[in-house]
């Protein structure tokens, strides 16, 4: 899948946005992780570049894996082990930074992610699950008028934002 390169300009400084959406989990395990390893070592690459030209490289998207519930996988290392990024959501407790629902398992996970130049200051970070079913017993809040019990939501997966200070 291609990495979509998008340069805002904001305030004198380059943003440049790389987005996103990694090999999916599968039957073929180690397929879909050596997949996604080589992707995001390329969009590494690509951030590095950015970061050497001046630019604020952020990763963002849906990255398709959650090391810390399947700690095997290892192929987002070079994104989340990157000195470049600050991961905005790691001020969350381990227990609220899940980001997807898997229905069938009523299990909840990970896999959309923000990762920042380490030199951006954020102000406020935000996963907005008001779109889930409400077969998701993981979250209690408030869920959008429309949505019910059964193919009434918005996504599985919840949206993520983060407030920067540029």
């Amino acid at each position: 899948r291609d990495c979509l390169e998008v340069d805002l300009r904001v305030h004198g400084k380059t943003l440049t946005l790389l987005v996103n959406h990694l090999k999916a989990q599968d039957s073929k395990p180690e397929g879909s992780r050596a997949r996604r390893r080589v992707q995001a070592e390329k969009v590494a690459e690509l951030a590095r570049v950015a970061s050497k030209a001046g630019k604020l490289p952020i990763v963002l998207g849906d990255l398709n894996t959650d090391p810390v519930r399947t700690p095997a996988d290892k192929s987002l290392e070079p994104l989340l082990k990157n000195p470049l990024f600050q991961d905005p959501f790691d001020a969350l407790p381990l227990q609220d930074r899940w980001t997807h629902f898997y229905e069938s398992k009523s299990s909840v996970s990970r896999l959309d992610y923000i990762l920042a130049h380490k030199s951006l200051a954020i102000s406020k970070t935000q996963i907005v699950r008001k779109g889930l079913s409400t077969k998701c017993k993981q979250y209690a809040g408030p869920r959008f008028p429309d949505i019910g019990a059964a193919h009434t939501e918005a996504s599985d997966h919840c949206p993520t934002a983060i407030v920067l200070e540029v």
